[in-house]
């Protein structure tokens, strides 16, 4: 079976250390590609091809880095060509429950599970058009300390490092082309104030602008001509730009909806923590 030109392209940077994995990657691209719902088996169409997929897995050259690498770099280039890129981060959790007992024995009680997270940026133009991964981190997740003792850990000891380093390569692909905005999305797991002073960090000409709903209601540092103190105070206190009617899609024991939005804008100044 011939290979489509568009897996090939996508991933023509590949540096696997070998050109059989390079060219087995692109083949894999294109099968796992085509049919992202299936199984790797029954995408495969064999056993035979099965088995080359499973080996490309397990090799030690390919690696989660180096099998995204190249298809960031089409991303990038897909990225230049546009005014405006949207750059969605979010976190997905998939929780394994593993049977200790023998196999085919034992009770489901004993269990144990293993928490893994993905966290990729996404890259869209405003019309939804996704152009690609741009970052992506995979990691096993350890047993959850306590809140008081994450209270004690610097972010950079924390999962709340992913949204921060999210940014800063977007940052870092802001520099690289200066005449798209570049414009990075959170939801609240990214409302940071260490996400709010890197921002100030960076010259005004090379940082990615960002969009983070907020979830906490932040003290700020009064200005003379205002009395709010608090974030939600200070928005209210705003003037309407605008409405907007979203279509929420239905959620487990909540029923699609219609939610009505209020646009308003205002300048503030965070106090810090």
């Amino acid at each position: 079976m011939a290979m489509s030109n568009w897996a090939e392209d996508e991933v023509q940077t590949a540096d696997l250390d070998d050109q059989r994995l390079n060219k087995r990657l692109a083949l894999l691209l294109e099968r796992l590609g085509e049919h992202p719902q299936l199984s790797i088996p029954v995408a495969c169409g064999g056993w035979k091809e099965t088995l080359v997929a499973y080996r490309f897995f397990d090799n030690d050259k390919a690696t989660f880095e180096k099998i995204l690498a190249p298809h960031r770099d089409s991303t990038v280039e897909r990225m230049k060509s546009c005014p405006v890129v949207l750059l969605a981060q979010d976190t997905t959790a998939y929780d394994e429950n593993i049977n200790l007992g023998p196999k085919g024995l034992g009770t489901l009680k004993d269990v144990t599970k293993r928490s893994r997270r993905l966290h990729p940026t996404v890259a869209f133009t405003p019309s939804r058009i996704c152009l690609g991964i741009v970052k992506a981190a995979y990691w096993a997740r350890d047993t959850a300390s306590p809140r008081q003792a994450r209270r004690c850990k610097g972010v950079d000891e924390k999962e709340s490092r992913h949204w921060l380093e999210s940014y800063q390569d977007s940052c870092a692909l802001q520099t690289q082309m200066p005449d798209s905005l570049l414009v990075n999305i959170a939801d609240r797991e990214g409302d940071l104030y260490e996400w709010f002073a890197e921002y100030l960090d960076y010259a005004s000409t090379v940082r990615a602008q960002w969009i983070i709903r907020a979830t906490q209601n932040r003290d700020l540092l009064v200005e003379p001509d205002t009395a709010a103190k608090w974030l939600w105070a200070a928005l209210e206190q705003a003037p309407v730009l605008g409405h907007a009617d979203v279509h929420v899609k239905p959620r487990p024991n909540r029923a699609a909806r219609l939610a009505h939005i209020t646009l308003r804008a205002a300048t503030v100044t965070l106090k810090p923590p």
